[in-house]
Order: structure tokens, then sequence, then C-alpha cells
């Protein structure tokens, strides 16, 4: 999405791509996607960007995007997002006294959330959904502990999700997280794992 001014493709780069066009992806449903690295980021085919002049116009394409999201049940939850959303704004303005021009990018993201498949009871497709949503989010694990530690390699290229976000992660970037915490003692194992990432995240 982008601010009233619009620019092209080749103007934006490719940070507006997402790995998931979710504004198309029930007209055109595929199995896989192809991904491509560019010095600038990771591009995804068929991605959209849509001009936006309004916060109602960003909420009406938010809303079009999670009708689109990928859902299934699972043995702990009925609608478990099998998939991750990222909606990226782009802003672009002008500095009226000196005409320089400055522009921002806001980036929400909703992860899905990592499940022991012991517990989900997961098989076929949600399985193997299970198990590329875990691998992600491990891999964005890595990423925040290597910030933290200061690492001089950060291992953004581990995962397509952190290649997408490494733009937010680190370097002047400002990141807010919040995170879903189950308090039942049968889920400990999980709570206390996020909560290390997240207590990780406040030094990164």
């Amino acid at each position: 999405m982008t601010g009233p001014n619009g620019a092209s493709e080749e103007d934006w780069g490719v940070n507006y791509r997402a790995l998931n066009d979710l504004f198309s992806i029930s007209q055109n449903r595929r199995d896989s996607f192809l991904y491509e690295i560019q010095p600038n980021g990771l591009a995804v085919p068929d991605a959209s960007m849509h001009p936006v002049t309004s916060t109602s116009d960003v909420l009406e394409l938010i809303g079009v995007g999670l009708k689109n999201r990928a859902v299934g049940a699972t043995a702990m939850n009925e609608r478990s997002s099998r998939s991750h959303s990222v909606v990226s704004i782009h802003v672009r303005g002008k500095d009226l006294l000196f005409g320089a021009a400055l522009h921002g990018n806001l980036h929400l993201v909703d992860l899905a959330g990592s499940e022991r498949v012991d517990r989900s009871e997961a098989t076929g497709d949600r399985l193997k959904e299970a198990q590329h949503i875990n691998k992600s989010l491990s891999a964005l694990g890595d990423v925040i502990f290597s910030l933290a530690q200061k690492n001089s390699h950060v291992p953004y290229r581990n995962s397509k999700l952190t290649q997408l976000l490494q733009s937010s992660l680190g370097g002047q970037a400002k990141t807010l997280m919040f995170v879903q915490l189950n308090p039942d003692v049968s889920s400990y194992s999980e709570t206390n794992k996020h909560s290390e990432v997240c207590r990780e995240g406040l030094w990164s």
C-alpha cells in the first residue's frame, strides 16, 4: 500500500511484496510460491500494491486480507491460523521547506502461533503447515537472539519470513512485539520458550 502520490513497482523496489498476496489468493490459489532473492530484498511474484488515501482504505484492505487468510481446525483451535500475515504500509511525503523527499515504512505482522503437533494432532496438510510455521518462527527467534547478542552475522537468510522482515529488525528500525501466551500449565513449555524470545527481543 502507498500514499496518494503513488509510484511504480520499479520506484518502490521489492519491500512492498508479501509472502502471500492475500488480496488475490482467493482467485488464484497455489500450492507453492517461487521466491527470488534480489540485492534489495525478497521478491515474491504476484504480490500486489494498492494506493490508499485514508485510514479507512487501509483497514478495508486489511479486512480483505483477513478473509483470505489460510485457517484450519486442529485439536487445539477450531480456527487456527495456518499462515503468517504481513501488511506493509509505505508513506511518502515532501519537506515543504527544503523540498526533500521523506519516506517511511510500517510493517504490520500477525504471526501464526507455534504448535506441538502431538497436542494439535495435526496430520496431512495441517502437519506440513505446522512444520513450516514452527521452522519460520524458530528462524525468527534465532535472528532476535543474534541481534541481542550483537553478533556480526545475523541469519536472516534462514527463512523467507526473516528475509521479508529484515528491514524491520535491527539497524534503525523500531520493533514493537505483542505475544499471546497460554497460562494453562499444559502449555508451560511453549509459554516459557516464547517468553525467552520476548526477553531477548527487549535487548536487540
